[in-house]
């Protein structure tokens, strides 16, 4: 299109093509467009508001995807000026990408949240759920052969475990249950005499 000035008379000419037209899909459009010269223009705030409009053109029209795909834009501008609503934006259109299994989509948006310093919630960011401040089952087993008085090595042979995943089941535990050193794990071992 020849650069800055060939894409807005493109956009120019779109304008003027679905004039007056009900295309939802094809007014989003060019409000997307608009909204992309505006930045290339550097006016943030412009380009915000254009795209904020084919968002809500988009949503109206149930176009669940390309609401994504919107969402997903904005919330990017958003977060690379660090203006507000940029993560919960990236989050929408995270858990709308996961609705439909867009799986490319889905990795394209953590990936952008990462890059933007965006938690990813959960079963988007990988792992297990985590068990908050409640022992697992194999934390408790761990904390309970501990409690008896058995070494990380002897726990490792035990439960067919690494020495080093022993470890750090030892350190969930102290941190869990508020614990500064193994010692006070005896009254674990008190309880489960009991």
């Amino acid at each position: 299109v020849g650069g800055l000035g060939g894409a807005a008379e493109v956009v120019g000419e779109l304008a003027d093509g679905i004039s007056g037209a009900d295309a939802p899909s094809a007014q989003a459009a060019l409000l997307t467009a608009q909204a992309v010269l505006a930045r290339s223009r550097e006016a943030a705030d412009e380009a915000d508001r254009l795209l904020d409009a084919a968002l809500s053109t988009l949503k109206d029209a149930g176009l669940r995807y390309e609401e994504a795909l919107a969402a997903e834009r904005l919330g990017r501008w958003r977060c690379e000026r660090s203006a507000a609503g940029g993560a919960r934006l990236l989050e929408d259109a995270l858990r709308s990408y996961g609705s439909m299994r867009a799986d490319r989509d889905i990795a394209r948006v953590t990936r952008i949240m990462r890059q933007n310093g965006v938690s990813i919630p959960y079963p988007w960011r990988g792992g297990r759920p985590s068990h908050g401040r409640t022992l697992s089952s194999r934390e408790h087993e761990v904390a309970l052969l501990a409690a008896g008085g058995k070494t990380n090595q002897e726990i490792a042979t035990e439960l067919f475990l690494s020495r080093r995943t022993v470890e750090s089941h030892i350190s969930s535990v102290l941190r869990k249950l508020g614990y500064l050193s193994r010692k006070e794990l005896a009254a674990l071992q008190l309880a489960a005499d009991e």
